[in-house]
């Protein structure tokens, strides 16, 4: 079967609730997969997971599907390298797809958008934002990447 959690933290006054959820399987003997949907649209899958046991997720930490199920159509995919990472003023991006005018979105750690343009090279200029993580994202005419960073 298919269970669902949403896992909050702080949400009453004076104490934060437990980051740790546990799922109990009943009969079932084995795990099929562990998705995880973050609050910044960064979407993780794990796989083939033994049962009775503690995991420990961190946002981006995910693997592929084995089998394809999580709907990324692998022909499409666009594979995307930003660095430095931590950046100070610039970043540079190298991708498998054609950049020209794909858009990019920088969110910052609550989601919201922080910077957009149409990508002219492969160098944006991230000066202007405060110190802290972010998540890049760009989108061409057929598919959409993600990657963190940290602006120093």
């Amino acid at each position: 079967g298919k269970q669902i959690r949403d896992v909050r933290s702080g949400d009453g006054f004076r104490y934060m609730s437990s980051l740790n959820e546990h799922f109990g399987l009943a009969q079932d003997t084995e795990i099929d997969s562990l998705i995880v949907i973050w609050p910044s649209g960064i979407v993780d899958g794990f796989y083939s997971l033994e049962i009775n046991s503690t995991f420990l997720v961190v946002e981006g930490s995910g693997e592929e599907s084995p089998g394809g199920t999580t709907g990324v159509d692998d022909a499409n995919r666009v594979e995307m390298l930003i660095y430095p990472n931590p950046a100070s003023d610039e970043i540079f991006i190298t991708s498998n797809a054609a950049l020209n005018n794909a858009t990019v979105r920088i969110y910052d750690i609550n989601g919201r958008i922080v910077l957009a343009q149409q990508l002219q090279q492969s160098t944006i200029n991230i000066s202007s934002l405060p110190s802290g993580s972010y998540v890049l994202q760009l989108s061409t005419a057929d598919v959409v990447s993600e990657r963190k960073f940290v602006k120093r």
